[in-house]
């Protein structure tokens, strides 16, 4: 499956979504989700989903920098070890919350001429969007084409040390506070367009440090809040 498209179409669909955006009454802080209403309540099940991430390995020199300086702006970090658990655990993490079935692009699936082409849409006075959209694809893999693309933007793990006094001259009390963030897009690689996208965050007070199981817990929420604003079943019924 091969998509092509012109800089005078990308810009159409990104102005496109960008309308649906502000009139289908999704939130206006720096925390939202938005799916296409074509998309929605669609409950696609043993659909084939190809996992994406880090697009940073994907991006050519000038986006890449230029991502890597918005992180250092925004203040957002992640360690050689969060990045690992994120890649090797987001897709078993969507797929055990999803009836789609969901595989992490290794070296089994390999891609091919991928281009993104970036577009940044403002979703209210003080808060922006890095979308990427595909605009050549080859995908080639031992089985058939992808139905999706799952690609992550932007994920990272801002750590706080916190410590007080109990008040009582016996001493103090220490915590963690993980304030951990998600930025992704689904793509229809059938009918290449965008299907949904968002930022999505956790903020999460700890006892100790981060233990694996808090950064899995972590993750499994997000994928959850993914899933339930997505054209896939879930597995559970969420109230």
């Amino acid at each position: 499956m091969y998509f092509r498209y012109t800089d005078k179409c990308v810009k159409f669909l990104a102005l496109l979504f960008f309308h649906s955006l502000l009139f289908s009454g999704c939130s206006t802080s720096s925390q939202f989700q938005h799916i296409d209403p074509e998309y929605k309540n669609r409950n696609e099940s043993n659909i084939k989903v190809l996992v994406i991430p880090a697009i940073s390995q994907i991006l050519d020199i000038e986006q890449r920098e230029k991502l890597i300086d918005r992180r250092n702006r925004e203040k957002k970090s992640i360690s050689t070890r969060e990045m690992e658990l994120f890649d090797n655990y987001i897709s078993q993490l969507l797929s055990d919350n999803s009836q789609a079935k969901f595989s992490r692009a290794d070296k089994d699936i390999v891609l091919r001429d991928f281009k993104l082409t970036h577009q940044l849409l403002q979703i209210d006075n003080s808060s922006k969007f890095d979308l990427y959209l595909p605009s050549e694809i080859k995908t080639v893999s031992k089985n058939d084409e992808p139905d999706y693309l799952a690609l992550f933007t932007d994920v990272y793990f801002n750590k706080n040390y916190i410590e007080k006094g109990d008040g009582l001259g016996r001493g103090t009390q220490s915590s963690y506070r993980i304030n951990a963030g998600i930025e992704y897009e689904l793509w229809d690689n059938r009918r290449g367009k965008i299907a949904a996208f968002g930022r999505i965050s956790q903020n999460i007070k700890l006892i100790d440090v981060p233990s694996k199981e808090d950064y899995l817990s972590i993750l499994e929420k997000m994928a959850i809040t993914i899933i339930q604003q997505s054209p896939f079943a879930s597995k559970k019924i969420y109230f």
